[in-house]
């Protein structure tokens, strides 16, 4: 296991993880989304971008996303599992939202099922295989 890297899972709105110039690109209202935080660094987490607003075919694959419930203002957050993006602990703007047991196996059961296609950093072995 790396040292530095703590395990932990919970969802933050968060100022999204893009260059000054990349974010002129997007509105201002969608530059900040929820996360779901999952591997804790010095100064950062390995984060999946969640939505609050549900579109049809936001994922082909089940094993790709899932559904967390009532854990971020009373909404329902859709988080995408196919790509973990590293999230500076400067651009998180709310308090840490825990997430309920079941979620939180749902969550490992679906890495381990994509961890082979997924684009999952190396030191995810150590804590979801």
């Amino acid at each position: 296991m790396e040292e530095g890297v703590e395990l932990k899972l919970c969802l933050v709105w968060a100022k999204m993880p893009l260059s000054e110039e990349e974010l002129k690109e997007i509105p201002s209202t969608h530059q900040i989304r929820p996360y779901l935080l999952c591997l804790e660094n010095e100064d950062s987490f390995y984060a999946f971008p969640a939505t609050s607003k549900f579109y049809k075919e936001i994922s082909r694959y089940e094993n790709e996303k899932i559904l967390l419930r009532n854990v971020i203002d009373y909404r329902k957050s859709l988080v995408n599992l196919s790509r973990v993006y590293i999230l500076p602990k400067e651009n998180i703007l709310s308090d840490e939202y825990l997430i309920e047991a079941e979620n939180i196996n749902e969550i490992i059961k679906k890495i381990q099922a994509n961890f082979e296609y997924g684009n999952y950093p190396e030191e995810f072995k150590d804590f979801y295989i």
